[in-house]
């Protein structure tokens, strides 16, 4: 039952990963809109100011999914009696939690 949980929970934060991922890259898009729209006089700088934090809030949550992903293949390496680091090639690649 752990070794379901733990590779459910690995989909998961894999899943939540490539989101955060794509979310930085529309976070970045926005902050240089906002800095052509200042550059074209339509805006602040407070639009870039909170477009920029908007997108470091993002990226500082990748490191962390990054660590859980690996530390739940390692869990998961454990259960199955594997070095640490010995499954990130099998589970390393993201992919959607199957249905139950």
């Amino acid at each position: 039952a752990e070794l379901a949980r733990d590779y459910i929970e690995l989909r998961d934060t894999q899943s939540q990963l490539r989101i955060a991922r794509q979310n930085l890259e529309i976070a970045r898009d926005a902050v240089n809109l906002a800095q052509v729209r200042v550059r074209e006089g339509v805006t602040t700088e407070l639009d870039v100011a909170n477009a920029s934090a908007q997108a470091e809030s993002i990226e500082s949550l990748i490191p962390t999914l990054e660590a859980k992903g690996e530390t739940t293949i390692n869990a998961i390496g454990v259960l199955l009696a594997q070095e640490p680091g010995a499954l990130r090639h099998a589970f390393g690649e993201s992919r959607d939690v199957p249905p139950l």
